[in-house]
């Protein structure tokens, strides 16, 4: 799913903007809703699995930065919004760091031309730098 999300404007098609908003913001949302709903007088503890993209812009990689900075400001939203009507709910928007994973393998076989932080990815592999998925 991601890796079709790594593309420049005027590069992307309309589905690939659905799809990665579909998994990193549309499904989160109604879960967090369903959960606030549904336990309402319940101590709620929720962990939305960020990225450190949700802050940082990355060319070629603007559906994937924008999706992870709009899950981690509809986390703070839903944060004060719970803290307003004094529920015991606490949200965070986690960022594990780089994590080598199946995205970082499609991430590093990228063209430079379509994806010109490539040669960051490939260095943070080489030397070391990710994260071990089973860490």
């Amino acid at each position: 799913m991601i890796r079709k999300s790594t593309n420049l404007f005027g590069n992307m098609e309309g589905v690939q903007i659905s799809r990665a908003f579909e998994l990193n913001v549309s499904a989160p949302l109604r879960i967090m809703n369903i959960i606030a709903t549904l336990f309402k007088d319940k101590p709620i503890r929720i962990a939305n699995i960020s990225s450190g993209a949700a802050t940082k812009a990355y060319q070629g990689w603007s559906v994937y930065c924008s999706s992870k900075a709009a899950l981690k400001m509809a986390s703070e939203v839903m944060g004060k919004e719970m803290e307003s009507a004094k529920r015991d709910v606490k949200v965070i928007s986690y960022s594990p760091g780089p994590i080598d994973t199946p995205m970082q393998v499609e991430i590093r076989k990228k063209r430079a031309e379509d994806f010109p932080d490539v040669a960051r990815f490939i260095s943070l592999h080489s030397e070391g730098g990710l994260i071990s998925a089973e860490a």
